[in-house]
């Protein structure tokens, strides 16, 4: 089974990826999220452009999607304040997304078995930012049910239960654990930024005796000083957040992204450059 997986888009999509993505020849086509800009222009513009691939895909959205720029700001800085309506108007971004998004599937706790290739994808916390709690809390709780790091753990126990064949994690935040040095792959300003409800489904997962080929995300931005491609216990942990993921080599324009080959009870990670 073969993946195209993009990392954090952030407006650097165009009609050229949809025929480099669809020509390829993919399975499947993953994107872990943040598809606008910080200021959160053209959401709906490149979603509508993600909308054009004829390539089955699954987008699990980030931070950034379905979001504003303010909530973004209070969450870093952790001020976050839930407001009336505020879960209302959430839902709203998220349903014209969904929309804009046409044929590609809206992804976050939910499965996706490919049955023919016994493998399921787990799709995890949507709009996760910061591992040390729950981001976004009123939109998780009005979409998903999910109100604290507690019941996201539950959930995500659950979706594994549900889950048949070998298992591949499709996130926007990393798992925790992974270090807190400045190459840690889901580390900024010596904190691990990782997801604790990620790291403990994968090792659910394992507990279960369930195989863990690959575990898919973005999120810390990186230009490939990060340690962005890890193996651990036979389980491939992938940073995709390559940004810009259109950039110039020896003078050339390249866009980036990662194929992924899953066979034989492994999975295989590539850059790929056009």
């Amino acid at each position: 089974m073969r993946l195209a997986l993009l990392g954090d888009l952030h407006e650097h999509w165009t009609a050229e990826d949809v025929e480099t993505i669809d020509g390829a020849g993919y399975d499947l086509v993953l994107f872990v999220g943040d598809l606008a800009d910080p200021l959160h222009r053209r959401t709906l513009d490149i979603a509508r452009g993600i909308a054009a691939l004829r390539t089955p895909a699954l987008l699990l959205p980030g931070n950034h999607d379905g979001t504003t720029p303010g909530g973004v700001l209070g969450e870093a800085l952790k001020v976050g304040v839930e407001r009336r309506g505020t879960a209302a108007r959430a839902v709203a971004r998220m349903e014209a997304l969904e929309g804009a998004l046409g044929p590609v599937r809206l992804a976050g706790y939910s499965v996706h078995p490919f049955a023919a290739h016994e493998v399921t994808i787990v799709a995890a916390r949507p709009h996760a930012m910061d591992g040390a709690r729950l981001c976004f809390a009123p939109l998780l709780r009005a979409r998903h049910g999910v109100g604290t790091l507690e019941d996201s753990v539950e959930r995500l126990r659950v979706l594994v239960d549900r889950a048949e064949g070998d298992l591949v994690f499709l996130a926007h935040n990393g798992p925790m654990g992974f270090g807190t040095d400045a190459a840690a792959p889901w580390a900024v300003l010596g904190r691990d930024l990782g997801d604790p409800d990620l790291a403990e489904a994968i090792r659910y997962a394992r507990k279960k005796g369930r195989r863990v080929l690959a575990v898919l995300a973005g999120h810390v931005h990186h230009r490939g000083s990060r340690r962005w491609l890890l193996e651990v216990d036979g389980t491939v942990y992938v940073n995709a957040a390559r940004v810009p993921r259109v950039f110039t080599v020896d003078g050339r324009q390249v866009r980036h992204h990662l194929e992924v080959v899953l066979g034989s009870g492994r999975a295989r990670v590539r850059e790929i450059r056009t």
